[in-house]
């Protein structure tokens, strides 16, 4: 198994096939050697580092499925925010404290009943503990008119009651 991973290493650094040093990671691993596989994770950190956060997602997501590797935080979640529109996003923004990005998001986002009922108390539970009660009855005044879900009513008058 070790000649493996030594192969596919050397032929992934040789075409620069991501997908390859990943196999590797994933053999190296298996092998228990944290070195080699953290130097075939690399091209993950490129991607990182290069600003390319769709491909740093995908690329820890995979690594993750396959390796059992735990994406890094806060880089993880950075590359999240990032790549992903609201409210896919939402609950990178919310570990990472980006409270006025998620305002803005949440703000911007045009149909609150596509949210699930998570996605709303996350939401919720953040303007709760952060916003004054006037700030959130200014960012929820519009979007109420359209709201037609009533487990999300229920949820905003149990998190709105004193």
């Amino acid at each position: 198994m070790a000649e493996n991973a030594e192969k596919l290493q050397q032929q992934g650094l040789d075409d620069q096939d991501v997908y390859l040093l990943r196999q590797a990671a994933g053999l190296y691993g298996q092998l228990g050697n944290s070195a080699q596989q953290s130097y075939c994770l690399a091209e993950i950190q490129y991607a990182y580092l290069a600003n390319i956060m769709s491909d740093a997602c995908q690329f820890w997501e995979l690594s993750k499925e396959q390796y059992k590797i735990i994406p890094p935080f806060p880089r993880y979640a950075e590359a999240v925010v990032v790549a992903r529109p609201f409210p896919a996003n939402l609950d990178a923004l919310v570990s990472l404290k980006k409270h006025e990005q998620l305002y803005q998001s949440f703000s911007d986002y045009q149909d609150i009943s596509k949210l699930s009922l998570k996605s709303w108390q996350l939401v919720l539970d953040t303007l709760f503990t952060t916003l004054t009660r006037q700030q959130i009855v200014s960012l929820l005044d519009t979007k109420l008119l359209t709201l037609r879900n009533l487990a999300f009513m229920d949820t905003l008058i149990v998190r709105s009651a004193p």
